[in-house]
């Protein structure tokens, strides 16, 4: 995927302010937004549909100066790698500009952006609607 191409694959990935995975129905796996063939037997009708918007947080790193990206971000930013509960694995923002407290395996949900995903903790108790 070109840098041309990733403002589609967002537009895929947060449809109707849902975080959206596709699909291979022949193979029953679930891939990222901008996958357009299946790694599995290389259907290429991989519809959309969405994505619980919860998961946990598998990595993630800090950036503390702006990079040349086709938006601009204040800095610092985390990035965090999640996997969703449907197994996607997907990176997004972390909802805080530093990483402070955050530890592998932490519950997270989609916190709501319109451009871009953006995770945080899930709340205690467990509340959050993953969109």
């Amino acid at each position: 995927m070109t840098m041309t191409e990733l403002p589609q694959a967002r537009t895929f990935l947060l449809a109707d302010g849902k975080l959206h995975i596709r699909h291979c129905a022949a193979c029953e796996k679930d891939y990222p937004a901008w996958m357009v063939i299946c790694a599995g037997c290389g259907d290429t009708a991989l519809p959309t549909r969405p994505a619980s918007g919860r998961g946990e947080v598998r990595s993630w790193v800090t950036y503390r100066r702006q990079y040349s990206l086709p938006f601009e971000l204040p800095v610092p930013y985390t990035v965090v790698l999640v996997e969703l509960a449907e197994g996607v694995r997907v990176n997004g923002l972390w909802h805080a500009p530093t990483a402070d407290g955050l530890t592998r395996g932490a519950a997270v949900v989609l916190a709501g952006s319109p451009d871009r995903p953006v995770f945080a903790p899930v709340a205690e108790g467990g509340a959050g609607d993953g969109h």
